[in-house]
């Protein structure tokens, strides 16, 4: 396992602590659910079809580990910077301010995913600024607790491209086109095409947009059935596993991050 992926993992298992108005009761938090999973073994992104509708989910430790790069050096500075005894009694979101203020940081806002639309597992808190044109993260994330605390010890990464921590809202619906009949019947004012459909969400699924129009309507407009009689005549067909098929040509439906 790389820095990165290594640093991640800690983050995702770090005791963020417990407070007595918790909703996740004894060992519902984050943090101690997460202290028995194998993150490189869980898929990257997860596709659900029920009564609430199409529901997707990042899972974060894939997600960060795709955009970030752990800093090493960096992180040893601010870690250090966090230890001076004028930080002894500051929080650190105080400690991170001061900072930025330090090091002469460009650029510096800071963002909780909390506060927005938001497709990933986990909530997290980052700082991102620039040094040296450098894009840096400050990461922390939530572990349990009230969304106001319960955040794990603040981190540094580089982002391998900037701004791209922005996509948390972001995914992609797609069939895969491998299992289609060649002999399938078109739906009415659909044209015939061979390539996959596509469905693209910025608001972490409320809606699902065709990629062209020419094709599909919105996804969430299909009907969803669990009769293997409709699939690809117009609604979503879900199996038995809870797996969705296009509702255009009947292919399987696959989740991505984009």
């Amino acid at each position: 396992m790389d820095a990165t992926r290594q640093k991640l993992n800690e983050m995702l298992k770090e005791n963020t602590g417990i407070h007595m108005m918790d909703s996740g009761g004894a060992n519902g938090r984050h943090w101690q659910r997460n202290q028995e999973r194998n993150f490189e073994e869980e898929p990257a992104i997860s596709l659900e079809f029920n009564e609430y509708g199409i529901e997707v989910t990042h899972n974060l430790y894939h997600w960060l580990a795709e955009r970030l790069t752990y800093d090493s050096e960096m992180d040893d500075k601010f870690q250090k910077f966090s230890e001076l005894p004028k930080n002894e009694d500051n929080n650190w979101f105080e400690v991170i301010e001061d900072f930025m203020e330090e090091i002469g940081a460009e650029n510096v806002d800071t963002i909780n995913t909390y506060n927005g639309e938001d497709a990933l597992s986990q909530t997290i808190q980052y700082t991102q600024f620039t040094m040296d044109n450098t894009p840096y993260i400050l990461l922390m994330v939530h572990g349990g607790m009230d969304s106001r605390g319960g955040y794990s010890t603040p981190i540094m990464f580089t982002e391998d491209e900037p701004y791209s921590l922005f996509d948390n809202a972001r995914a992609m619906i797609s069939c895969n086109r491998s299992d289609v009949d060649p002999d399938q019947l078109l739906l009415p004012g659909i044209e015939r095409n061979d390539y996959p459909h596509e469905w693209l969400t910025e608001n972490a699924g409320y809606s699902w947009e065709p990629e062209d129009s020419a094709f599909a309507e919105n996804l969430e407009s299909y009907e969803i059935s669990k009769n293997e009689e409709d699939r690809g005549k117009g609604k979503i067909y879900v199996d038995e596993d809870g797996d969705g098929y296009c509702p255009i040509c009947g292919s399987r439906l696959n989740a991505y991050s984009y």
